[in-house]
């Protein structure tokens, strides 16, 4: 419950901060650009919650479980790759068909969006993988990188592609520590 709560955390403070310290014509559009870039997790969301019982089962059963994980993160990558590019390709059309012409002052947001909340989906595996097989001190690092979201945030938001750029930081913080901690600590 607390790194699910962290990691919604992670996902959403960004918002609550914009709608704070911005207008509300520049809010909208913010919270317009990350309802956009979301859609990479929900795309994807089916993924993880297939992955987290299997995975439970093979390590309650001593069987090794990271072929499960590597499939999940492939496949995740596969759904949140090219729909990336598709928002780097064509913002203009993905604004227009999503919220209309008004909304198209969004469009230097949805690439930056894209990555963002593609390294959110790989975090989200890694980390109920991780709770799969009783592996729960990463959530000191995700407390960590939700105080300092916050805290960077309060300092600089100059404008909202400053808080995307923050965003995408963190998540890629996250996301690395999560690989590490994951895949690689164990090798080393």
């Amino acid at each position: 419950m607390i790194s699910l709560t962290l990691l919604s955390f992670l996902f959403t403070v960004d918002v609550f901060l914009v709608k704070h310290f911005f207008d509300e014509t520049s809010a909208g559009l913010y919270v317009a650009a990350a309802l956009i870039g979301k859609i990479i997790f929900f795309a994807s969301f089916a993924i993880p919650q297939v992955m987290f019982p299997k995975s439970v089962e093979r390590h309650y059963l001593n069987k090794p479980s990271k072929k499960i994980l590597k499939k999940s993160l492939f496949l995740v990558f596969l759904i949140s790759l090219p729909i990336t590019i598709f928002y780097f390709l064509f913002p203009e059309l993905t604004a227009i068909i999503l919220f209309g012409k008004q909304y198209l002052e969004i469009t230097n947001l949805l690439g930056l969006f894209g990555i963002a909340i593609s390294l959110f989906s790989i975090s989200y595996i890694l980390v109920l993988y991780n709770l799969s097989i009783n592996k729960i001190n990463f959530i000191y690092f995700l407390i960590f990188s939700v105080v300092l979201e916050v805290i960077l945030i309060n300092f600089i938001h100059d404008s909202i592609y400053e808080v995307l750029l923050i965003l995408t930081s963190i998540l890629g913080l996250v996301f690395l520590y999560l690989i590490y901690h994951t895949l690689i600590k164990k090798i080393i």
